[in-house]
């Protein structure tokens, strides 16, 4: 699927958490740490999501989701399994424009990628929804290096820096102090995949793949060597 990646700024703009899920709490947090005014529609509030409530940071309406939630919304996430009020709620979503997105299933207009952040500097990966695993390690492995590199501090001084700098220097300087920045390495996929995984890799059965022909015994080679 193609995609355009964005950067939407949230802040006292109205999203949705709809429905019980495994994923509840990770993407009400991820909406509130963005700033969004946050709703969450479901039966059961994750536990985890308590002190956000009681602190007035989300509110929480403990009944299922219905598709008039959508109205006046910016952006939704559906966390539940059910596919007919999934179906609905999409229906609704499209037709209100919301952003809507149902975690883990095809009905959506946009997709979280996976996020590696240190301070003001965020990274996103995505595949476009076919290789999410392949985005989750890579976010792991990203947020080690950002970690390492204590990119936090460095974001916050180049940043200072550009408020210094006066606005038609702004390029030259700005440029200037990220010129020895470097990436070093390389990424590693791992060995060849083997036995039954490589043959799922490849559509061959497992059994049949590599295996080497072998002539019938007493059969004549195809190309017999000359006397």
């Amino acid at each position: 699927m193609r995609v355009f990646p964005v950067s939407l700024h949230l802040t006292g703009r109205r999203a949705l958490v709809l429905g019980v899920g495994p994923e509840q709490a990770r993407r009400a947090q991820a909406l509130v740490e963005a700033g969004a005014d946050l709703l969450v529609v479901a039966e059961r509030l994750d536990p985890a999501l308590a002190p956000l409530a009681a602190g007035g940071q989300l509110r929480h309406a403990a009944r299922r989701p219905a598709p008039s939630d959508l109205s006046f919304a910016w952006l939704a996430v559906y966390v539940d399994r059910d596919p007919d009020e999934r179906a609905a709620l999409f229906a609704a979503a499209e037709r209100e424009r919301v952003f809507f997105c149902a975690t883990d299933q095809p009905d959506a207009s946009y997709s979280h990628p996976a996020l590696a952040k240190s301070g003001d500097l965020t990274i996103a990966i995505g595949t476009g929804g076919r290789a999410p695993g392949l985005s989750a390690r890579l976010r792991v492995e990203l947020q080690a290096l950002l970690d390492r590199s204590h990119a936090a501090r460095h974001v916050a001084r180049l940043a200072a820096l550009r408020e210094r700098t006066a606005p038609h220097e702004r390029r030259q300087v700005m440029e200037a102090a990220v010129r020895e920045l470097s990436v070093q390495g390389s990424i590693h996929f791992g060995a060849p995949l083997e036995g039954p995984a490589r043959a799922a890799e490849d559509g061959a059965e497992p059994e049949t793949r590599g295996a080497p022909s072998q002539a019938p015994t007493g059969a004549v080679p195809s190309n017999p060597p000359k006397p």
